[in-house]
């Protein structure tokens, strides 16, 4: 019965919608992060409530502070709308590496020369 279940996509909807907050009410304004989900997988057939939603996605910010709060406010925020929708909740955060940052010093160092292999004269 359709009304007795918890639906997963709903409650994985309102966690995408919530985890925009993110940057706009958790990181200062001068600050950068970027929180993205990009992949949504629920469910294999049109007319049935799934058992469950695997949402996945990146973080990204240059300081560490701020690389220091996603995690804890992606939490705190999907727990919150989890219950709030009777539904449960696993997170798994990786930490990978951290932000590539170009100097412009050693960009301009940086020069192409005219021997590229493969290149035409």
């Amino acid at each position: 019965m359709p009304h007795l279940a918890i639906d997963p996509i709903v409650a994985a909807a309102q966690v995408v919608n919530s985890l925009q907050t993110i940057t706009s009410r958790n990181v200062h304004p001068l600050e950068a992060a970027v929180v993205s989900v990009t992949q949504f997988h629920g469910g294999d057939t049109w007319n049935v409530i799934p058992e469950n939603v695997v949402l996945r996605g990146t973080t990204r910010a240059f300081s560490p502070t701020v690389r220091d709060q996603l995690e804890p406010a992606i939490r705190r925020i999907a727990n919150g709308v989890c219950d709030a929708c009777g539904a449960e909740m696993r997170l798994h955060y990786e930490r990978r590496y951290p932000a590539t940052i170009q100097f412009r010093r050693r960009d301009r160092d940086c020069r192409c020369r005219g021997d590229i292999p493969g290149r035409r004269q």
